[in-house]
């Protein structure tokens, strides 16, 4: 779990990580704004907004180990998605008087060597990331527009218009799906979801500035869910919420972020001071776990140690079953499987 820190407290952000035995390891002093993370392989990476950087830990049952610091060249990172071997890294200029007026950046950074190896100029603010199918998908929240960006050579395909606001994304059966936020000239919050079609062209809902939907976004139980007045609710082809169904119940100012791990809903919980929470959920609403974590709770990273140890099906032998199973998943692109991945490049071939 990111946990930002105190604002006014420089360094304070914290790297919270939960067992599956419910144990909490709090890491402190992580850096200024610990603002998303990301877990791949054996790694966790970690955007550093105040301090302009990424840093690469690794990642061990009991601890975990800085190995990198890379420079997002003054820009102040937000989200982090890997797809390729490679890490995508949105930015903005830390300039407040400049950056809601300027495009922003998707650094991508070689997990290889640590390197920034390229750097792609898309809308204004872009927050949210979506890997999905070969492409990179950037929520540009400065302005109205989703970027769709080739990973195999990093070039800007469409910029699609999705209403204002655009910041988290999902999908669902190839369609994408936007959670929006933005402000009127009154400094109220209005809220909306789009879709992108897959031929491109986007869908619109409005729900306007007197309801408190947040900015989260999943895929749960073969549907999309978006944050709704405390809780996550279902939303249906038209793009309505049907409050009826939601899960959880909590203070709307409250609810920071939420997000679906091992099947379950998590969402934390903060008051930017003395409440610092994280909840677990069943389908059905029920509470299953609450924990307490570092100052300020917002991004959620899950991970699984990666042995690459070529055992595919898991029966403690090496054996032709192995082999074969390898050999699937290169000929047909199967979803990736560190057993697999022999050499550790992220790729099964």
């Amino acid at each position: 779990v990111a946990g930002e820190g105190s604002f006014y407290d420089s360094g304070s952000g914290s790297i919270s990580r939960i067992n599956a035995d419910g144990q909490i390891d709090i890491f402190e002093n992580v850096g200024s704004v610990v603002h998303a993370v990301e877990a791949y392989q054996n790694m966790l990476l970690v955007s550093i907004n105040g301090e302009y950087k990424v840093q690469i830990y690794n990642i061990f049952e009991e601890n975990i180990e800085l190995v990198a610091e890379v420079s997002m060249d003054g820009q102040s990172p937000r989200e982090i998605v890997v797809a390729d071997h490679k890490a995508y890294v949105t930015t903005w200029d830390p300039d407040w008087t400049v950056y809601p007026n300027i495009d922003g950046y998707v650094k991508v950074i070689n997990l290889d060597n640590f390197q920034v190896e390229e750097s792609i100029q898309v809308g204004v603010m872009p927050e949210g990331l979506l890997y999905n199918n070969g492409y990179i998908w950037v929520a540009n929240s400065g302005e109205s527009t989703v970027s769709k960006i080739n990973v195999t050579n990093n070039i800007i395909e469409d910029e699609i218009y999705v209403g204002h606001g655009p910041l988290f994304l999902s999908a669902l059966n190839d369609v994408i799906y936007v959670a929006r936020t933005y402000y009127d000239d009154n400094w109220s919050a209005n809220f909306g979801t789009s879709k992108i079609g897959l031929g491109g062209s986007s869908q619109i809902m409005e729900y306007g500035a007197g309801i408190a939907c947040g900015g989260s976004i999943m895929k749960y139980n073969n549907s999309i869910y978006r944050s709704f007045e405390g809780g996550v609710a279902p939303i249906n082809q038209d793009l309505e919420i049907i409050s009826e169904e939601k899960i959880g119940n909590y203070y709307a100012s409250l609810l920071y972020h939420a997000d679906v791990i091992n099947d379950n809903v998590w969402m934390t919980l903060t008051d930017f001071s003395n409440i610092n929470e994280v909840k677990e959920l069943s389908i059905v609403g029920e509470e299953i776990n609450s924990y307490q974590v570092g100052a300020i709770p917002g991004d959620f990273a899950q991970w699984d140690m990666c042995y690459f140890s070529g055992d595919v099906n898991q029966d403690e032998s090496l054996n032709v079953f192995d082999a074969v199973l390898i050999m699937n998943g290169a000929l047909y692109s199967l979803p990736y499987n560190c057993e697999s991945d022999l050499n550790s490049d992220g790729a099964i071939n």
